[in-house]
């Protein structure tokens, strides 16, 4: 069984936490471990002359995470890691008493017995969930250089100072509490820079709902291996547009969105599966958010 962390990274925006992140996660990735991740990563890795080996991470569910104990949902996690960007947007701090994550953040006390490791990217700490902060193995603080040497490094996200405390000292043996001691490093991103896409990520915001609903939904969930749900693709779809305020949207552009994030099927299916999630369509021809 592979050893288990939760590491956070943290920092502003732009200050290199996702590519710190995702070079982690090849480095795991290229040592065979399988990786779930809210964005997508791909890759290739020469290894012999003129031989490449392409990598791809799988997408990231959250709502299985509530679902772990299910024999296939453990099947599927056991021994790999997942990459959660921007995970203050699905599991924030005022949102503590909520069903969501109560339920995710005690599924994520079972990674160790099933050698699962997770990786998350919050702004601030005190935006996140504070039941996982307590959880925390490691803690890298990211920040890009170019804004404290802009002469010399006057492009952005090309080299990122990461300080790391050890929280639990499973790493050096000591706790950060005993200690207060951060270790840092440089960190060259340039080589990471076409490996990932931040622009497709999901889910970015979920609907308040009660524990009952939660559980109305798990008794009904239909556990896949390998696809999601074209209508909890669009819901997140839908819900990319709402976070950046796009409430009118064309069916075309609706359609292209889905596609990219893995809807499988016609136009004409984004209208009946948009009119079961509860939108309508204007006069002008233009789905609301709203």
């Amino acid at each position: 069984m592979r050893d288990s962390y939760l590491n956070v990274y943290h920092g502003p925006i732009r200050g290199g936490k996702t590519i710190s992140m995702t070079a982690d996660i090849i480095i795991n990735m290229i040592n065979g471990r399988k990786a779930f991740t809210n964005y997508p990563i791909e890759f290739s890795l020469e290894v012999s002359p003129g031989v490449f080996r392409n990598y791809s991470s799988e997408i990231f569910n959250s709502d299985e995470i509530m679902l772990i104990d299910r024999d296939e949902i453990k099947k599927k996690y056991t021994e790999s890691i997942i990459g959660w960007d921007e995970g203050a947007l699905s599991m924030p701090a005022r949102d503590f008493q909520s069903a969501e994550n109560k339920l995710e953040s005690q599924a994520m006390l079972l990674r160790g017995k099933l050698g699962m490791s997770i990786y998350f990217t919050v702004q601030y700490l005190s935006m996140w969930e504070k039941n996982m902060r307590l959880q925390e193995d490691n803690r890298i603080f990211c920040h890009d250089l170019s804004f404290m040497y802009p002469k010399s490094i006057p492009q952005r996200g090309l080299v990122v100072s990461q300080t790391w405390q050890d929280q639990s000292g499973r790493s050096t043996g000591m706790p950060y509490e005993l200690t207060q001691r951060g270790y840092r490093q440089t960190f060259y991103a340039h080589s990471f820079w076409d490996t990932y896409d931040t622009t497709k990520t999901f889910p970015v915001v979920r609907n308040k709902i009660s524990m009952q609903d939660v559980r109305n939904t798990l008794s009904e969930y239909d556990v896949t291996e390998n696809e999601e749900s074209n209508l909890l693709i669009l819901q997140h779809t839908v819900e990319e547009f709402i976070v950046r305020e796009q409430f009118r949207i064309t069916a075309g552009i609706l359609y292209e969105m889905a596609h990219r994030n893995g809807f499988q099927g016609k136009k004409t299916d984004i209208g009946i599966s948009m009119i079961n999630l509860g939108y309508r369509m204007s006069a002008s021809g233009m789905w609301c958010l709203d």
